[in-house]
């Protein structure tokens, strides 16, 4: 089978609740503001606790090199996590996202092929947040207790979803455990222009499309157009009044001069150019 990676752009409604009236959990605007705020606050933190670390190895006469890998990453985040309580009530694949992102940019950083700038500070006034949940039966299609399809979102619970039908179908088919033909791989919440939305990365079996030979296509002659086709296309009549016009127009200076002034020849030489481009227009 041959699987290819897709991502599914959603539009999500999350309430401003936590609980709807069935009492089931639900997604709420407070659970997203509240984690992308977490992300970003392991973000900024892990970023100063290099950032210092850096600065004293220099003052102790060390190198200003400092190597940051996953698993550096993972100590300072169960660190913060022990000194912060409310970074337990986020999703906790989100943080760890968060610690992946940051290694890959100091990796990208100090990868001179790359010329990437030097990890930033995230700001609150940032239009663009966002916050990746891994895929571990965290992300999916449910039913609600009124027959309704949710998207569940790990531990933030059920969300209000649109989207097209075949999103929706690729969809069901990655929630099915014994469907092998759709995998959803992660599902990243963005914040664009005070809307929420789902990106979510799918792995699936890409089918391609026949070709059909010797299709036969019913052509109908017409007047506003040449021609319309049955699959829907159109020809269009061609427009040679430009062409026409200027031809007629060097044929007359032509015949008002002398066959060996200058005005002739240049005319001459225009309207040869004219006629090419009404033949290949042809």
């Amino acid at each position: 089978m041959n699987m290819v990676n897709k991502s599914l752009k959603i539009r999500i409604y999350p309430s401003k609740v936590d609980f709807n009236d069935n009492g089931e959990k639900i997604v709420s605007i407070g659970k997203i503001e509240q984690n992308l705020g977490n992300a970003r606050f392991v973000w900024n933190e892990t970023l100063a606790f290099i950032n210092n670390f850096k600065t004293l190895s220099i003052q102790n006469g060390y190198s200003s090199y400092v190597k940051v890998n996953n698993n550096s990453c993972n100590i300072i985040l169960n660190m913060l996590k022990q000194e912060y309580s409310f970074l337990g009530l986020s999703e906790s694949s989100c943080l760890q996202q968060t610690e992946r992102d940051l290694n890959q940019a100091f990796i990208r950083y100090f990868n001179p092929n790359l010329k990437s700038n030097y990890p930033r500070f995230k700001s609150k006034k940032n239009k663009k947040d966002s916050i990746r949940i891994q895929n571990n039966n965290n992300v999916r299609i449910n039913l609600d207790k009124n027959g309704y399809p949710k998207l569940k979102l790990a531990k933030l619970g059920l969300v209000k979803f649109r989207t097209s039908k075949e999103y929706k179908d690729l969809l069901k088919k990655g929630s099915d455990p014994h469907d092998n033909t759709v995998k959803i791989q992660n599902a990243t919440i963005k914040k664009e222009n005070m809307k929420y939305y789902a990106i979510i990365n799918i792995k699936c079996v890409h089918t391609p499309v026949e070709k059909k030979d010797n299709q036969q296509i019913g052509i109908d002659i017409g007047c506003k157009k040449l021609a319309v086709l049955s699959n829907k296309k159109e020809i269009v009549n061609l427009d040679l009044t430009k062409e026409t016009d200027r031809i007629i127009h060097y044929q007359k200076i032509m015949s008002t001069h002398k066959k060996n002034s200058n005005r002739y020849r240049k005319a001459k030489r225009l309207l040869n150019k004219w006629w090419e481009k009404l033949k290949n227009k042809q």
